[in-house]
């Protein structure tokens, strides 16, 4: 169901304008000095801005912009799990986004350092492995969160909390992903967490979101 949702055409242009206006990004910060420009282009055009736009248009889509009761109700009225369905919805819009933040980390990469340069093999890799967790963890969060509000409102509010709170280092930005994204790709940490810890709240956190739902589904 969520599959025959995301494959509407909407999806694909979604998918290239994030694309073309990362690459507008990455070359503006090219432009701007090569030194850092990979860093500044995946943290804010890319990974800060971009990939949890397109991560909740995808859960959106694939809630057919409602909350996942609603968007699983014609299969649960059946009597299929309402815990399993939540999972039917996540794992094609990760999905989706981990190939989208795969594209974006390389394409970054190779319009700010250029593939000949030598550390392009490296700084591709760290992106797409960081992208692909940083998706996992919006998807799971927008999707958590699309069961609080009559049309799953929470996923917009959590989208807010994210730009807003998460793009600080203090404790009102530790349930976000944006600080812990961030942290990973070098930048300023929430709390002065190490990457490795960093990645341990990332992923808790936003699972936490998604079990809180399905605790609220299975009512």
């Amino acid at each position: 169901m969520a599959l025959v949702r995301l494959r509407e055409p909407g999806t694909l242009v979604a998918f290239l304008l994030g694309l073309f206006f990362e690459a507008g990004v990455a070359l503006l910060e090219r432009v701007q000095g090569r030194t850092g420009a990979v860093d500044r282009a995946l943290s804010g055009g890319a990974f800060g801005l971009a990939l949890p736009l397109f991560c909740y248009f995808v859960v959106t889509r694939a809630c057919a912009a409602s909350s996942v009761q609603a968007a699983a109700f014609p299969l649960a009225r059946h009597g299929m799990n309402r815990s399993g369905l939540m999972l039917g919805l996540l794992l094609p819009a990760s999905a989706l986004g981990v190939a989208f933040a795969a594209a974006s980390g390389i394409a970054v990469v190779t319009l700010t350092r250029g593939a000949s340069d030598p550390a392009w093999v490296r700084d591709s890799l760290a992106s797409v492995w960081i992208g692909g967790v940083a998706a996992c963890a919006y998807s799971a969060a927008f999707l958590g969160a699309s069961a609080f509000g009559r049309r799953g409102q929470g996923r917009l509010w959590l989208l807010g909390a994210d730009f807003l709170l998460g793009a600080g280092s203090s404790f009102l930005a530790l349930p976000w992903p944006k600080g812990h994204v961030r942290n990973l790709l070098g930048g300023a940490p929430v709390l002065e967490l190490s990457q490795a810890a960093a990645l341990g709240v990332l992923l808790g956190t936003s699972f936490a979101f998604l079990w809180f739902a399905s605790l609220r589904v299975e009512r």
